[in-house]
């Protein structure tokens, strides 16, 4: 299997995870169907840092605050391909369809700093 490890950095409207806060927050980790998300607050509090890795053939991907199932949460989808990693900032348009913040004619609000595709 594919091990894909993303490093990102996304600004997101989580008003319950990025407070006011002063000092960095430290790592905080949840995990499901073997992709493990690992999050902290920045110095600043208005960004959110996240590492994604997963043992998969394809993408990883985050969501955040649905209303039902994928409906209006902001999806952070990444994959690495032929060493290339590629990053978007999504938008659940429904219960199982999503699409580019930029599609949408919002903003990207997310940076790539690394990724990775080890073990094939």
């Amino acid at each position: 299997m594919n091990k894909i490890y993303i490093v990102l950095t996304a600004i997101l409207l989580a008003s319950a995870m990025i407070s006011v806060i002063h000092a960095q927050t430290p790592w905080q980790q949840t995990s499901a169907a073997d992709v493990l998300f690992e999050y902290r607050v920045t110095q600043d509090g208005q960004n959110l840092e996240g590492r994604l890795t997963g043992d998969t053939t394809g993408w990883v991907a985050v969501g955040f605050n649905p209303t039902t199932v994928m409906r209006n949460a902001n999806i952070i989808i990444a994959y690495v391909s032929g060493g290339n990693t590629m990053i978007r900032d999504d938008w659940g348009t429904s219960n199982t369809s999503h699409a580019s913040d930029l599609a949408l004619g919002g903003t990207s609000d997310v940076t790539l700093v690394n990724g990775v595709e080890t073990a094939g």
